[in-house]
């Protein structure tokens, strides 16, 4: 299921993977009312936090997101499987969808916030908040990343036609420095090859959803999550990374306006 899904994709190996990204320093947040009525303190409270809203809105779909993809191999394996995958597929559409419409906004407001650094009359302002569109920015570019990484996930699970097999393409064999061999479900049904030599094709119906793999059951569970070959935790990781960076940055700026 998981070579079958990612067959098109980059795979690379990954952490144990989880939910919504976690900053490493003090937590991204909005911040309050300044007092300071310069045009730096408000453009800065204005621009950080429209691009702190939609960025923080984000990272509560990335959870989602994270949550839906680690249902996915468990649901083809279900009885009833082609409805939950049908479920999960929508559920990571709106998801993608959410992310393509925040991403963009948060953008806007961080090129109005690195725009607005020349109105610090304090050099060391204008550079914290060069430093903090930045950081800001990173974040957002790994939120992009996830989009883009889930949207595959969405378009390879819609080449899966239920009850019959797209034989356009050739069978695919997915292979990871640090994990067993996984090959696709559907791949040997047109003849894979592997270390092995090639296999014999199987029955059509053991490959759909609902049934028994015996290519891939007894790989690690870690090998059949799709959440581990998009390097998932380590995405998260950067997002919480940079947020908290941004966090501290935005906090100091903002002590510099009460």
């Amino acid at each position: 299921m998981v070579g079958w899904i990612l067959a098109a994709m980059v795979l690379a190996p990954g952490n144990d993977p989880s939910g919504a990204p976690s900053p490493t320093a003090a937590p991204l947040r909005e911040i309050g009312h300044v007092r300071a009525a310069s045009p730096f303190c408000s453009a800065f409270e204005r621009h950080f936090n429209g691009a702190a809203r939609p960025i923080l809105a984000s990272d509560e779909r990335i959870g989602a997101i994270g949550f839906t993809l680690g249902t996915i191999e468990a649901h083809y394996r279900a009885r009833g499987g082609e409805l939950l995958l049908y479920d999960d597929r929508v559920h990571l559409m709106r998801y993608v969808a959410d992310l393509q419409k925040a991403i963009p906004q948060a953008r806007r407001e961080l090129d109005e916030l690195r725009a607005s650094a020349p109105l610090a009359l304090d050099p060391a302002a204008a550079s914290r908040t060069r430093e903090l569109a930045e950081s800001l920015g990173k974040a957002l570019d790994k939120q992009r990343q996830i989009a883009i990484d889930s949207l595959g996930v969405v378009h390879g699970m819609m080449d899966l036609t239920f009850g019959s097999i797209r034989n356009e393409s050739h069978a695919t064999v997915v292979r990871n420095e640090n994990l067993p061999v996984t090959i696709d479900p559907l791949a040997h049904l047109e003849g894979i090859r592997d270390a092995d030599g090639p296999r014999a094709s199987t029955d059509v119906q053991s490959q759909m959803p609902g049934s028994f793999d015996p290519y891939t059951a007894g790989t690690p569970a870690n090998a059949r999550d799709v959440r581990s070959y998009l390097q998932w935790q380590r995405q998260l990781d950067r997002i919480g990374d940079a947020e908290g960076a941004a966090a501290q940055t935005a906090e100091a700026l903002a002590d510099r306006c009460r």
